[in-house]
């Protein structure tokens, strides 16, 4: 389940004992997490948050909350390979909700140990990083990224189909020219420079229909100029949240998605 479709359940999260809501920054893009800095951050964060609640005089509180910081310490170690841009972890003193989710958006650090979970960042973070679509041309492939909170919930691609002269869906990363099309025969670059214009048309209802139903907020189109500028024509200025001209269908969803918000 991604983070914007568990958000309703974690407002409805309360422990009287405790609830505790990590942000962690952990862009290793950045040059000072490289150096290990989010690492610091984790155990200033652990540090500060254990002093803050034995003032409460609670040990029982101050010994959940200890192995429940020993459980995130545990998760994050594990998902170092993984990291993207940021952390967001909820889990209650007893335990029974854990709810960790890796964005490939920025957070502020920040540690809160409460009887509700703290989702104001999140919330903030919604209005930054809305429902979006992402659409990434090469030219007989065309791949469609939902996403929210910088978060993949789906993917899959588009792919002209010689034989039967229509687009037909199958899942991202499997994309390739039907039929055994050779996208480096100067044949098939012929071809395609022909038909473009009919093959994105015909693409662009069924994409716009897609973004309807998933109630995207439109969508970054990337790829080539002269192939963007062919498909958005047939698109609302409504549709297009922006613009990303760099040939990255070679490139994985993940590694996709953290270019357009690393740029938009």
């Amino acid at each position: 389940m991604s983070l914007i479709e568990e958000l309703d359940q974690l407002q409805q999260v309360q422990d009287k004992e405790g609830t505790l809501t990590v942000y962690l920054n952990t862009d290793f893009q950045d040059q000072n997490h490289h150096r290990g800095e989010w690492k610091i951050r984790l155990k200033n964060g652990r540090k500060r948050l254990i002093e803050y609640a034995e003032k409460s005089e609670d040990a029982d509180s101050v010994k959940k909350l200890k192995k429940r910081l020993e459980e995130v310490e545990s998760y994050i170690n594990d998902q170092q390979a993984n990291m993207q841009r940021g952390l967001v972890i909820v889990t209650t003193a007893n335990g029974d909700v854990f709810s960790a989710h890796l964005l490939q958006v920025p957070v502020e650090t920040s540690f809160h140990w409460e009887e509700e979970a703290e989702l104001e960042q999140l919330h903030e973070l919604l209005k930054s990083y809305p429902q979006t679509g992402i659409i990434v041309t090469q030219k007989t492939d065309v791949t469609f990224i939902d996403t929210a909170l910088g978060e993949v919930r789906d993917s899959f691609t588009f792919s002209w189909d010689f034989e039967n002269d229509d687009w037909v869906q199958h899942d991202a990363g499997h994309a390739s020219s039907p039929n055994g099309a050779d996208t480096a025969n100067d044949e098939f670059d012929r071809r395609f420079e022909e038909n473009m214009q009919r093959w994105y048309k015909k693409l662009a209802p069924v994409i716009i229909q897609e973004m309807k139903k998933r109630e995207l907020n439109g969508a970054f189109f990337i790829g080539s100029k002269p192939m963007i500028g062919e498909l958005t024509q047939h698109f609302s200025s409504n549709h297009i949240q922006g613009r990303v001209e760099k040939n990255l269908g070679s490139k994985s969803v993940k590694d996709i998605v953290y270019t357009v918000f690393k740029e938009a």
